[in-house]
C-alpha cells in the first residue's frame, strides 16, 4: 500500500521600477510586469484602496490582509510590492505560500522559482518548491530540493515531514519514521505529523504504534478527519471492529461506518463479521448502498470461513 497523499511545480521573472512627480516620492507601478504571479480578484476591486508608497508598505499590508484571511487582497499588495523591488525574495515566498494552499501549483512554483534566481540558498523556498514538487508527483525533483532545504535549515519542519512522505512512496518506512521523528522534535503537537508516522506505522505493519500514533493525532485535533479515517482503517485491520465503527463515525454516516469496517473485515477474510457489518449498512440505508450489497455477494460467494485473517 503507498500513501494516500501527495503533491505538483515552473518559473519566471520580470522587473520594473517607476518614478513619478518628486524624486523623493516613489509611486506604485502600474505596469503589472508581475501580473503572471497574481491570479486574485479583478485588479479594478481594488481601485479604491489607499496606493503604498514603498515595498515595506506594501508587505505590511498585505502580512496584515494575509492575517484577516483576505488572500487575494494579500497577493495584490505582495505583487505591488515586487513592483517596488523585483528582489525582494520573501514576497516570492509569501505568494508561492499563497498558490499552494490553493493548489494552484504551477503558480507556486513559478513564484518559488522566481525568488530562487535571486536566492537559490533561501530555505522557505527551496522548501515551498519542494512541496509544491510533491503535490506535482515529480518526487525525485521533490525529494532533492527538500533535502536542500533541511540542509540549509534543519529547522524546516514541513520539509521533514515531506521528506517522510517520499519515503513511504518508495517502502523505505524506516527513513520515514526518522524524517516524521525529527519533524516532531520540532513541532510534537502536530496531528498532521503524528497522522503520517501513524499510517507509515501502519504501512510497515507496526500496528500498535500505528494505533497510539494515530490516537495521540486526533487527541491533538478532534476535527482532523484524514486522522479518524486512519485510526478506523488499522482498528478494523487489527480486528477491532467496534472501536473502528465508532472512529469512521467521526466523518461518515452510521451506513458508512458500517460498511467501511464490513469491507475491512471482509479484506481481513473474517467473512462472519464481514456479514453482520454489511447488513447492518444494508439495513439502515439501503437505497444507498449497492456497494454494501456488492460487498456482501463477494462474501456469500467465498468459502466460509470465520476469523479475522
Amino acid at each position: 500500500m503507498k500513501v494516500a497523499d501527495a503533491i505538483r511545480m515552473m518559473g519566471a521573472l520580470a522587473i520594473a521600477a517607476v518614478m513619478a512627480g518628486c524624486a523623493s516620492t516613489p509611486k506604485q507601478s502600474t505596469s503589472g510586469s508581475f501580473d503572471h504571479l497574481y491570479d486574485g480578484k479583478e485588479k479594478v476591486a481594488y481601485a479604491t484602496e489607499m496606493p503604498v508608497q514603498n515595498v515595506t508598505e506594501a508587505i505590511t499590508r498585505g502580512d496584515k490582509a494575509m492575517g484577516r484571511g483576505d488572500r487575494d487582497l494579500a497577493l495584490y499588495r505582495y505583487v505591488q510590492a515586487l513592483e517596488f523591488d523585483p528582489r525582494a525574495v520573501p514576497v516570492y515566498e509569501r505568494i508561492g505560500a499563497i498558490h499552494l494552499e490553493r493548489k494552484r501549483l504551477a503558480l507556486a512554483a513559478r513564484a518559488f522559482r522566481s525568488g530562487l534566481q535571486f536566492d537559490n540558498e533561501h530555505p522557505g523556498l527551496n522548501e515551498g518548491l519542494g512541496l509544491t514538487l510533491l503535490r506535482a508527483r515529480r518526487y525525485d525533483e521533490s525529494r532533492e530540493t527538500l533535502e536542500l532545504a533541511v540542509q540549509i535549515d534543519i529547522r524546516r519542519w514541513r520539509a521533514h515531514n515531506a521528506l517522510g512522505i517520499l519515503a513511504d512512496l518508495r517502502g523505505d518506512y524506516v527513513t520515514a519514521r526518522k524524517s516524521y521523528e525529527t519533524a516532531l522534535l520540532l513541532v510534537p503537537k502536530s496531528a498532521r505529523v503524528h497522522n503520517n508516522l501513524g499510517y507509515s506505522l501502519y504501512l510497515s505493519q507496526d500496528y500498535d504504534q500505528a494505533i497510539a500514533r494515530l490516537r495521540t493525532a486526533v487527541n491533538r485535533d478532534p476535527e482532523y478527519g484524514r486522522a479518524w479515517r486512519n485510526l478506523g482503517l488499522v482498528l478494523a485491520r487489527t480486528g477491532h471492529y467496534e472501536e473502528a465503527v465508532a472512529a469512521f463515525r467521526r466523518v461518515t454516516d452510521k451506513p458508512g461506518a458500517y460498511n467501511n469496517v464490513g469491507y475491512l473485515s471482509l479484506h481481513n477474510n473474517d467473512l462472519d463479521s464481514a456479514q453482520k457489518y454489511l447488513d447492518r449498512a444494508i439495513h439502515l440505508s439501503p437505497q444507498y448502498y449497492e456497494r454494501a450489497h456488492e460487498n456482501l455477494e463477494v462474501v456469500r460467494n467465498r468459502p466460509h470461513r470465520a476469523g479475522a485473517n
